[in-house]
């Protein structure tokens, strides 16, 4: 079957913040001092002002980074063009497995590289090799390392950290951690009542690209959280959530089917052709035959598409045929 497609968004917000220090010097009573101390001394004062006025904005609870650490990811989130420069960008990323990092900081750099990995193919092929060599082959083993610090703190993230750090470990393809894995798991359950769309989708999808089955507490957790988003499920997301239950031999309740069938049938004008080749491998996956309306809005859908679907994807429509 058709490999599902990616749903992420560069538009899902993660915490950016960062924590500046706010320490302030005693007060001493000082001769007067000559101009440019002065200066800088005012200059100091009003850095510590604004420090100051900022941390008193930061939420109870909520976990920050490093002002380093957030510099670094701005500094990163400037994409290079120049095949020149890829060199330097790798070498801050790079940087960011130095520190101790948490889930967050974690899963914010994850995506980055998956963003940088989509400007183009010179791109991708750039993140691929970094991968290899950074994470894959390096002694130092510093993807193993970053597991095990995200691992320990995961229990605290937030549903778009935990639908953001599991869907770019599966876009990277890297390989993920048992441990890892058990805590995310864990974690995503607990907060699954708080996951959209697109984080319900995205999360399913990349198990299934990670050839992870979830625990049965995730999944059923999972399936209350499609029943109440599904009015909000756009085409890629039902494709991909049920090609990912479908790849993870998952067979879902009949009345889970009719569900996602009838949010088909509403959304099957703007169905794209992976859309339509996921949807249909899926069900024919699970040996069930679609409603003949559902049959009659598909094939309206397929013969829209028809110059748009690949060779993978009209074998995976035949085969479900078969």
């Amino acid at each position: 079957a058709p490999a599902g497609s990616d749903t992420s968004s560069d538009n899902e917000s993660d915490d950016k913040s960062s924590i500046i220090s706010t320490t302030s010097s005693p007060t001493t009573r000082a001769s007067p001092l000559p101009t440019s101390t002065a200066s800088s001394s005012a200059s100091s004062s009003g850095r510590k002002k604004r420090s100051s006025e900022r941390n008193k904005k930061r939420k109870p609870g909520k976990r920050y980074m490093s002002a380093s650490l957030s510099a670094l990811f701005r500094n990163l989130e400037q994409f290079p063009t120049n095949t020149s420069s890829f060199g330097s960008w790798f070498e801050q990323f790079e940087r960011i497995f130095g520190e101790t990092l948490s889930d967050l900081s974690l899963a914010r750099g994850l995506k980055l590289a998956v963003q940088f990995s989509r400007k183009s193919e010179l791109h991708k092929r750039a993140v691929d090799a970094f991968v290899r060599d950074a994470f894959l082959t390096n002694p130092a083993q510093p993807w193993e390392k970053a597991q095990k610090n995200a691992a320990r703190v995961v229990a605290k993230s937030n549903p778009i950290t935990l639908s953001n750090l599991m869907h770019s470990i599966a876009t990277l393809r890297l390989p993920l951690s048992e441990e890892l894995l058990t805590a995310w798991d864990a974690a995503t359950t607990e907060r699954m009542h708080e996951f959209g769309a697109q984080a319900l989708s995205n999360s399913m999808w990349a198990l299934a690209r990670l050839e992870q089955r979830p625990s049965e507490r995730l999944l059923s957790a999972w399936f209350a959280g499609v029943g109440r988003e599904i009015q909000n499920f756009e085409p890629q997301h039902l494709s991909n959530a049920l090609w990912a239950l479908a790849r993870l031999d998952v067979e879902p309740r009949n009345d889970f089917i009719d569900m996602c069938s009838s949010a088909c049938k509403r959304n099957m004008a703007a169905f794209k052709s992976q859309e339509l080749a996921n949807t249909f491998w899926a069900f024919g996956k699970f040996s069930i035959r679609p409603r003949d309306v559902f049959l009659k809005q598909w094939m309206l859908g397929f013969d829209r598409n028809m110059q748009q679907f690949t060779a993978a994807e009209l074998a995976s429509v035949l085969w479900a045929c078969g």
